[in-house]
C-alpha cells in the first residue's frame, strides 16, 4: 500500500476516536469543539513519515489550540489574510501530557496498531487537552496566558484585539504592539513591513483609536555582520529537535532568549561544518537539546 493510504487511515481512525470523545472534525486535519460562547478548543494533527519508506511507520504530531473566533477573525482581517487564519494560543499536546517520554508519543509502527495509537492519542486529548483549554475558555484568562513571556511576540496580533475587546484597554494594546515592532524611522513614519503597518491602520480605524504611533521610538539599528550564524527561525529549532527525538524540548523554544538561540545556531553550525551531523536541522536539534539539558541540571 502507499503512503497517502496509510495516512488516510490514520487520520480516519483518529478522528473517529476524537469525535467519539466530543469534537467534531470541520477540516481534513482538524476536530473542534465549543468551550464558551465564541470560544473554540481545537485539535490539528500532522503525520510525520519515519524515513524514506511510504508506508509505516508514521507518527503523530498533534496540536491543541483555543481560538477567540472574534479576537482570531478581527486580527486576521487586519493582517490581510482570511477571517480566523491567525489564531493563539497553540500548544503541541506532548507537552501537555504530564509525563512526556523522550521517544514519539503517538508512533504506529505498523498498520494492526494503528486503533490502539488513535485511542491513546483520543484519551490524552481528554485528560491533557481539554483541561488547558478549558482553563482559557474566557477573554481574561486568554488575555492573561497570552501575556506569559512565553508568547513572546508571537501573540501580539491577537492580544491587542483582545485587550480592545475587554473594555477598551488601549494603553495596554499599544504596548503589547510597540513590543511587536518598533517603526525603521519617523517623520515619516516607517516600518520596512507593510503587513505590520496594514494591521495597525485596519486597527486604528476599527477601534476608533489613535496609537499615537508618530511617538513611538525607532528601533535600534541592526549591527554590522560579525560572521556569526543566527536563526531567525525558532520553527527552525523546533524542528531539529523533533529530527533529534528531542519532542519534549519542543514547546519550550519559545522561552529561550537571543543569546541562547545564537549559541544553538553556532553549535549547530559547528557540528554541521566539522561533518559530525551532516543534517543542519538535526545539528540545530542536538545544540538545542545539549543547551537546554545543561541549563536543567544547573537548575
Amino acid at each position: 500500500m502507499h503512503g497517502e493510504d496509510i495516512e488516510r487511515a490514520v487520520r480516519d481512525a483518529c478522528f473517529e476516536e476524537l469525535e467519539a470523545r466530543g469534537l467534531k472534525k470541520t477540516q481534513a486535519s482538524r476536530a473542534e469543539r465549543e468551550l464558551a460562547a465564541g470560544i473554540t478548543g481545537f485539535i490539528s494533527l500532522s503525520i510525520d513519515r519515519v524515513g524514506v519508506q511510504s508506508g509505516p511507520p508514521v507518527n503523530l504530531d498533534p496540536f491543541a489550540g483555543v481560538r477567540h473566533e472574534e479576537a482570531s477573525r478581527l486580527a486576521s482581517i487586519f493582517l490581510g489574510l482570511e477571517p480566523g487564519a491567525h489564531t493563539v494560543p497553540t500548544r503541541s499536546l506532548i507537552n501537555l501530557v504530564s509525563t512526556p517520554a523522550p521517544a514519539p508519543r503517538w508512533m504506529v509502527p505498523d498498520w494492526t496498531s494503528i486503533g490502539d495509537v488513535a485511542r491513546l492519542l483520543a484519551d490524552d486529548v481528554v485528560f491533557h487537552a481539554y483541561p488547558w483549554m478549558q482553563r482559557l475558555a474566557s477573554t481574561r484568562a486568554l488575555i492573561e496566558e497570552l501575556a506569559q513571556p512565553r508568547w513572546g511576540i508571537h501573540a501580539a496580533y491577537v492580544l491587542a484585539v483582545l485587550y480592545m475587546l475587554d473594555g477598551q484597554r488601549v494603553d495596554e494594546a499599544k504596548r503589547v504592539l510597540m513590543r511587536r515592532q518598533l517603526p525603521r524611522t519617523q517623520d515619516p513614519t516607517t516600518w520596512g513591513n507593510n503587513q505590520f503597518a496594514r494591521y495597525l491602520d485596519a486597527f486604528s480605524e476599527y477601534f476608533g483609536v489613535d496609537l499615537d504611533v508618530a511617538q513611538w521610538p525607532v528601533r535600534e539599528p541592526k549591527k554590522p555582520s560579525d560572521g556569526t550564524v543566527r536563526i531567525c527561525d525558532p520553527g527552525v529549532v523546533r524542528a531539529g529537535l523533533k529530527i533529534a527525538g528531542r519532542w519534549e524540548l519542543v514547546e519550550r523554544v519559545s522561552e529561550l532568549s537571543a543569546d541562547q538561540m545564537s549559541e544553538i545556531a553556532n553549535r549547530g553550525a559547528a557540528l554541521f561544518r566539522s561533518r559530525a551531523e551532516p543534517d543542519l536541522r538535526k545539528a540545530f536539534g542536538l545544540a538545542a537539546a545539549e543547551l537546554m539539558d545543561a541549563a536543567d541540571k544547573r537548575g
